[in-house]
């Protein structure tokens, strides 16, 4: 996006104010040491261990539906849970590794932040101990604090906890896991009444805002910076994943009826009056506590852990089920489906379809990380017997391809590396300096200013020439040379798909890996999972009559069957319910389309030609006289 000088102060301008609660990230700033930093807190007080502290109160209990919903329980079977067992990201580190030696550490602050204030988070991650695997756990958001703020002396166990003063007044830093640890042996949370015998707790707004999500949720390459589509180096950190960017430039990120966080919806609360979240004698009771799975778009990751990790997979089988059931559901929010047809006529071979699709997420649809991640629109026509006479957006499952041809629509966004002969390497992410794509669809009322402007701006795809883009992408589909259509009704099909990752990145992570057996594990792993097949999350249906057009009677050179639009509008209910509107054709061999007459004219009209009958009548009668 190109601005002249005027629109470029302004937007500059908009910018600092856009950012100005959190700081954002660069290559730069991210090197120069921000947040807590390896070996950066106290002795005294070092990370709790999961398994033998954390999950030993909060977990067990079940709610008033009987279902798992203490945070451990909840958590364990989540990709937060277990974002250093997954077997793609570890095959992605090796590489990263191998590509840009030293970048790994940047990729394990993200997935292992206890592992790197430890110290242990380095290269392929070789040095991590067992807790450290536990991945993006307890402590990460319980100790993590806005070090702009002072933090207040605490009442514990009959003892003072001493303030904390200021950390760093530039913080809040947004991307690449900047967190700033609390020093103290202090966890924070919604409740400002909270205690336990275990350690001290504070109550703290700040965990369960956006811009708390947005410090891992916001990726910027610590390596390479954006080249736009005329080959300019625009000097910023190559977005790798712009989550937090695409919900606050949207309608959800702004005051008033639309505002919601990111925990809104990732962290749904519990069916729960009266629950504790721990297990010890003086927690206090509180209605609907909102359940930790923290969850994505990804069912196959879930499914990729498991099948990674066997005993891990028994061990925690309620857990993995409720994440894996959570990722559904919220998968099902993202999008709606509306269809619009043309006319259809007895006899005719052809039919034309407007399918929108609306994202009602707080992002991009998807976002997230990009590689190999992608969704798709899938329109079938079926016949009244159930057979299909027409399907655009086919998966070939052994091949594990979408099927190109006219009327494909996919949702994703393509980086790669720009290479000096011109050409374009993708799936080596440390590497990636371009957007070759981006045809997501924005979150509601998105107006991204600033850098945002130009690092989540769409590529490839119009929602929208400047100022707030549209959250919808309407795609039109025709069926053509069908077999002349006969009376009876047909259904048109639409349904979204969702995919986790491709065969070209699996194949890519297994083919450039040296260093150890990360890819051909995943390539196994991907294999015995069914090949990350994409999944249904959203589908929508339309009835369609083809009728028949009787001439007028009496009369001849009207419109007759089979004759090109000459039908009534369609009408239909979609699968979400209401009825569905219907793009309006007119007759190719006239301007005008026959009316119905209802009784009450034809009442009318009778009257009317009796009358002039009868004052002819007269009036021949005073002629003949005469």
């Amino acid at each position: 996006m190109s601005f002249g000088r005027g629109r470029r102060a302004l937007a500059v301008t908009l910018a600092a104010l856009h950012w100005a609660s959190a700081r954002p990230c660069s290559a730069q700033a991210n090197a120069a040491g921000e947040g807590t930093q390896p070996g950066g807190l106290d002795a005294a007080a070092p990370p709790a261990d999961i398994a033998s502290e954390c999950s030993s109160c909060h977990s067990g209990s079940r709610d008033d539906n009987g279902q798992l919903f203490r945070p451990f329980d909840t958590w364990a079977g989540t990709m937060m849970a277990n974002a250093m067992r997954d077997p793609l990201f570890l095959a992605a580190l090796t590489v990263a590794e191998q590509d840009v030696p030293g970048s790994g550490s940047y990729c394990l602050r993200c997935h292992t932040p206890k592992g790197f204030v430890k110290g242990n988070a380095s290269g392929t991650g070789a040095a991590l101990d067992a807790d450290d695997l536990q991945g993006v756990e307890c402590e990460a958001c319980h100790r993590s604090i806005d070090g702009s703020l002072a933090q207040p002396e605490l009442l514990h166990d009959g003892s003072l906890v001493a303030p904390l003063p200021i950390v760093d007044p530039a913080s809040p830093y947004l991307g690449n896991a900047r967190l700033i640890w609390d020093p103290r042996d202090v966890r924070h949370g919604p409740h400002t009444d909270a205690d336990s015998p275990a350690h001290a707790a504070a109550g703290n707004s700040f965990n369960s805002s956006s811009e708390f999500c947005g410090q891992c949720h916001e990726v910027m390459s610590p390596t390479r910076q954006l080249i736009d589509s005329t080959g300019r180096d625009t000097s910023l950190p190559f977005p790798l994943d712009s989550t937090y960017s695409e919900w606050k430039s949207s309608a959800f990120a702004r005051a008033g009826a639309t505002f919601r966080t990111c925990i809104d919806c990732h962290m749904q609360p519990a069916v729960a009056i009266g629950a504790t979240t721990a297990s010890f004698p003086s927690a206090l009771a509180r209605d609907n506590p909102r359940t930790h799975l923290l969850v994505g778009g990804s069912e196959w990751s879930i499914e990729a852990v498991m099948q990674a990790n066997p005993l891990l997979a028994l061990e925690r089988a309620e857990s993995f089920e409720l994440a894996k059931s959570a990722t559904r559901d919220l998968l099902a929010t993202a999008v709606d489906l509306h269809l619009e047809a043309s006319p259809v006529n007895a006899g005719a071979t052809r039919i034309d379809a407007v399918v929108r699709v609306t994202n009602h997420a707080g992002h991009k649809f998807p976002s997230g990380y990009a590689d190999g991640r992608r969704a798709f629109l899938q329109v079938e026509l079926i016949d009244s017997q159930g057979q299909s006479l027409g399907l655009i957006g086919k998966y070939d499952a052994a091949t594990q391809q979408l099927v190109p041809e006219p009327g494909l629509r996919v949702w994703e966004t393509i980086q790669a590396e720009h290479l000096p002969d011109g050409s374009h390497r993708e799936w080596h992410l440390v590497k990636n300096d371009v957007i070759l794509k981006d045809t997501r669809i924005p979150p509601a009322g998105f107006h991204p200013l600033g850098s945002a402007a130009i690092t989540t701006a769409p590529v490839g795809a119009d929602y929208g020439a400047s100022g707030e883009l549209r959250n919808d992408d309407q795609v039109a589909v025709h069926f053509e040379a069908l077999p002349a259509l006969g009376p009876g009704q047909l259904t048109l099909v639409a349904r979204v798909f969702y995919q986790s990752t491709m065969r070209e990145f699996v194949e890519e992570l297994e083919r450039a890996n040296v260093t150890d057996q990360r890819g051909s594990a995943l390539r196994s792993v991907w294999e015995n999972t069914g090949r990350s097949a994409p999944r249904l999350i959203k589908s929508s249906s339309l009835k369609l009559e083809p009728t028949t057009v009787q001439p007028a009677a009496g009369g001849s050179g009207g419109a007759t069957a089979g004759s090109a639009g000459s039908a009534p509008t369609q009408a239909g209910t979609n699968a979400q319910g209401g009825a569905a509107s219907s793009m309006n054709r007119e007759p190719a061999s006239c301007s005008c389309r026959l009316q119905p007459v209802s009784a009450k004219r034809l009442q009318w009209s009778a009257l009317l030609l009796a009358a002039l009958a009868y004052g002819r009548r007269r009036r021949l009668g005073q002629r003949d006289r005469r």
